[in-house]
């Protein structure tokens, strides 16, 4: 029977440890996905940007490729601001789990601000 309460203990004691961590695997999950997408989306862009620089061969063509160099750089800083908020965003979004976890766990151990 001793045994048995210490095991429980132990379960309750490591209990914000595995909410932590299931967090923690949850957000890289996430940020690994945001990544493939990311990897995906700009390697895209390049190649077809590449392409375009392969089809001048005159003057009118390279106004064109220039003309469409504008807007590639325009959309890749668009992508990277938006990609760079969302990395924010999982930031944010992890401390505030793992802080309603420590915040819950020391409700239950019965710990106040003040100590």
């Amino acid at each position: 029977m001793k045994n048995e309460a210490i095991f429980e203990q132990a379960g309750q004691m490591m209990a914000p440890v595995r909410a932590m961590n299931e967090v923690a695997v949850e957000q890289a999950e996430k940020l690994v996905k945001l990544q493939a997408s990311a990897f995906q989306n700009y390697s895209k862009l390049a190649l077809d940007h590449w392409r375009n620089a392969l089809k001048v061969n005159d003057a009118e063509s390279m106004k064109d490729f220039v003309s469409a160099h504008r807007a590639y750089v325009e959309t890749v800083t668009e992508k990277a601001t938006k990609d760079a908020n969302a990395v924010m965003e999982l930031g944010n979004d992890y401390v505030a789990e793992v802080q309603k976890i420590l915040k819950d766990s020391a409700a239950k151990a019965g710990v106040s601000k003040a100590a």
